[in-house]
Formats: C-alpha cells, structure tokens, sequence
C-alpha cells in the first residue's frame, strides 16, 4: 500500500473509532496499530497466539522482539 493510502486509511479508522464504532482491522504496522486501539491480537499461523490491552502488548516482550524491534 502506498504510504499516503495507509496514512488515510489510519485516520480514516481513527476518525469512525471516535464516532464510537467498533472496527476490527488487519494490520502489518504494529506499532502504529496499537497506537490507536484499545485491544490487539496477535496471530500466527491463524490462531490468536497474543492478546491484551495496547499498553500490554507495547511492552510484552515477544512482541517487542517479533514485531516492534525494541
């Protein structure tokens, strides 16, 4: 996806997340996703292999190393 097209996708997401309307969406940029939600899941090989609040996954160490390169 070109930068400009996820950058409008994200405020998009943002902007009907403030309306008060749940969205499940799918998304590569870790941490820009997390920044803007309430809850994550973490999948592998199509099972929820993580999940918990924003600020947890932010600093779980699995998903530091896997996925933020912290």
């Amino acid at each position: 996806m070109a930068p400009i097209v996820a950058e409008t996708t994200f405020e998009k997401t943002d902007e009907i997340y403030q309306e008060g309307i749940s969205i499940l969406r799918v998304e590569q940029d870790v941490m820009r996703a997390l920044t803007l939600v309430q809850r994550g899941y973490i999948l592998g090989n199509g099972q929820i292999v993580l999940q918990g609040t924003a600020a947890e996954l932010l600093e779980n160490e699995q998903v530091k190393d896997a996925y933020l390169g912290l």
